[in-house]
């Protein structure tokens, strides 16, 4: 009966078979739950795409300037703004308020989409600011407004730079000589005249400016090489405004 003791070497066998269950293993590297970690640039991804497409407003509209005015209206213009963006241009709406205030009245009911538009039933004799606004999806955008206010009356005759055909092209002159240039121009009220050379105002000691109300003379008494450029004339009346320009050029 000794032999009966052997059943008891099994116990080192249940022992290795207890060995797997710490094999528990397996839930401690889920590698399905660390999908959701991959996913996440994903969404990072999606979010600078929603902020690409999201609306933005329009630069300001550019050259704002007036077309016509009388005793009760005021027609202006301008250029479309330099940049619109992917979000379009639904149109401009055009307000003005008078000198001395900031109450602004919109002088429409809807949008234009034109880039020009005439403001009706106006007050004689007002002083108005005037301001352009483009708008499209994401709103309003900034503001393009006239350079001063333009009063309301009725403008007699539109300046006007007569420029003789003669002085239209180069106007060449030689060193000594004596330079004498009529240009007549037109303009009721009597247009302000002014003079520029290559874009800056002119040395009064080297050219005399005699103006009239009909015409503007450019009088040097002995040319010099230095007296060559261009001499821009501009005649104004309110906000009204031509300007004309001559190429002289001294030889010798």
């Amino acid at each position: 009966m000794p032999s009966k003791p052997a059943p008891m070497k099994k116990s080192p066998a249940k022992a290795a078979e207890k060995a797997p269950e710490p094999a528990p293993a397996p839930a401690e590297a889920p590698p399905v739950d660390a999908a959701p970690a991959e996913a996440a640039p994903a969404a990072e991804a999606e979010a600078p795409a929603a902020e690409g497409g999201a609306p933005v407003p329009t630069s300001a509209p550019l050259n704002v300037s007036v077309e016509d005015v009388n005793e009760t209206n005021l027609t202006i213009k301008w250029n479309e703004p330099q940049t619109i963006g992917g979000s379009g241009l639904d149109g401009y709406t055009i307000e003005y308020c008078k000198d001395g205030t900031t109450d602004w009245v919109v002088a429409q009911k809807e949008l234009t989409v034109a880039n020009s538009f005439c403001i009706h039933n106006l007050t004689t004799g007002d002083l108005l600011h005037v301001r352009v606004v483009a708008v499209n999806p994401a709103g309003r955008s900034e503001p393009g407004t006239l350079a001063q206010p333009v009063p309301i009356h009725e403008i007699g005759e539109r300046p006007k730079v007569r420029m003789p055909r003669a002085l239209r092209a180069c106007c060449v002159r030689k060193v000594g000589e004596q330079i004498n240039m009529v240009i007549p121009f037109l303009g009721k009220p009597k247009p302000a005249v002014s003079w520029l050379k290559d874009g800056k105002p002119l040395d009064t000691k080297r050219v005399n400016i005699r103006n009239s109300d009909k015409d503007s003379i450019i009088f040097i008494r002995t040319a010099e090489r230095d007296d060559s450029g261009v001499y821009e004339m501009s005649v104004k009346v309110d906000s009204f405004e031509d300007r004309s320009a001559i190429v002289l050029q001294i030889v010798g």
